[in-house]
């Protein structure tokens, strides 16, 4: 009909746009009222959250730089968490740097059938952990395991392998802060694990004897 009729087109057009603009214009208006309204802040409540500093120093601290107190929720962040909200502090920290090597095998693992074993050593702890894998791409998943059973360190060191050094590995050392570290090529033994490794297999050797 409108497509039709050009007099009917113009006015109803017109008309529709009026009441978008008016509703558009009525939002932001309440928006702008709930950002800009000042919330009731219990300041004895928030007297840890800034070192015990006086409400002068408080109030100017939010007017110019914490602009979570305008949120339109009103809900203050500055609360006591009993989980924290960065991942990094959720698990336990070793205050160590921790190599990682992958061992393979020509016979499977009677438990699980795995042809492998990723091999995690600490440093300092001379702490040796192995979980057995299919291939070499499940370190990624292995290293998850690592850090929930053990906790994160301050620095994982490995080769350059791929899966090593793979975005996935880089996306898990960012979200739990660790620094990461590879060997430079034909320098083996800058990566620890490769002599412990070798130890231990001689260890196992003598043991089967």
């Amino acid at each position: 009909m409108l497509h039709d009729d050009a007099e009917l087109q113009d006015p109803i057009i017109a008309e529709a746009e009026a009441q978008l603009n008016d509703s558009c214009t009525t939002w932001t208006a309440r928006i702008n009222q709930l950002t800009s309204k000042v919330k009731n802040v219990d300041w004895e409540h928030s007297i840890p959250c800034f070192a015990w500093q006086p409400q002068s120093v408080m109030q100017k601290t939010l007017e110019n730089a914490t602009q979570h107190c305008r949120t339109t929720s009103g809900r203050i962040s500055m609360r006591k968490h009993l989980k924290t909200r960065t991942p990094a502090l959720r698990v336990t920290r070793l205050a160590e740097k921790v190599s990682a090597d992958f061992v393979d095998s020509s016979v499977l693992s009677v438990n699980g059938g795995q042809t492998g074993a990723q091999m995690f050593y600490g440093c300092d702890s001379h702490m040796i952990n192995a979980f057995g894998v299919h291939s070499k791409s499940e370190f990624p998943d292995v290293l998850m395991d690592f850090l929930i059973e053990r906790g994160a360190p301050h620095a994982l060191m490995s080769d350059s392998a791929n899966e090593e050094a793979s975005a996935e590995v880089k996306r898990i050392c960012r979200k739990f802060q660790m620094k990461q570290r590879c060997s430079e090529p034909y320098k083996q033994n800058q990566n620890r694990a490769e002599r412990e490794i070798q130890n231990l297999k001689r260890d196992l050797i003598k043991v089967l004897d």
